[in-house]
Order: structure tokens, then sequence, then C-alpha cells
């Protein structure tokens, strides 16, 4: 592997794990389970992240109540969006292509 191709694909870990960042921002409570809306750009974001990283996505179940629908304060602890372990090693040169032109 030649040092361009070794800094292509580090730049590629790094996009990803700005996506695996923003995910989990996405998937914290408050925020995914604040409307229908929410919840599938939530959804959307695992898949991508999933996709990515050729593992499968788990997606979060939408609550029994949104956020939006409740009175007074929504503080509390998430169950639904433990920490997410991410698995970057899957990624493959097909996207690798497809975010910057190039094989590894």
């Amino acid at each position: 592997m030649t040092d361009e191709m070794r800094d292509l694909m580090y730049t590629a870990s790094e996009r990803i794990e700005v996506l695996k960042r923003m995910t989990d921002v996405q998937c914290e409570h408050g925020n995914w389970n604040y409307d229908p809306y929410m919840h599938g750009m939530a959804n959307a974001m695992i898949y991508s992240v999933a996709i990515m990283c050729n593992s499968e996505p788990e997606y979060l179940t939408a609550p029994e109540t949104w956020l939006k629908d409740v009175e007074g304060p929504t503080e509390g602890p998430n169950e639904a969006c433990e920490e997410r372990e991410w698995d970057y090693r899957g990624i493959s040169n097909e996207w690798i292509n497809i975010l910057f032109g190039e094989d590894l």
C-alpha cells in the first residue's frame, strides 16, 4: 500500500468517524424520540454507518409516545440508544471509490 493510499484510507476512516459521532448525537434522548421525522433520521444515519462499515444496522424502535406530545420535562435515560460500538474494518474499496474516486 502506498503512502497516498494509506492517507486516503485514513481520510475515509476520519469521515466515517464524523458520521458515527453525528449518528450518536442524533440517537440521544430528545433527538431521535422527539417525533417520527427525527426517528427516521436516526435510523437513516444508523443505516448509513452500517453500509459504510459493511455491518448490520441496529435500528431504533419507535417509542409509544413522541416527546413532542409530552407536556413537561422529558429528561431521562434513553435505554434504546446505548453507546454504540462501530466497526470500521469492513469498509469496502467500493465505498472508498465512491467517497474519493479511487480504489485502495
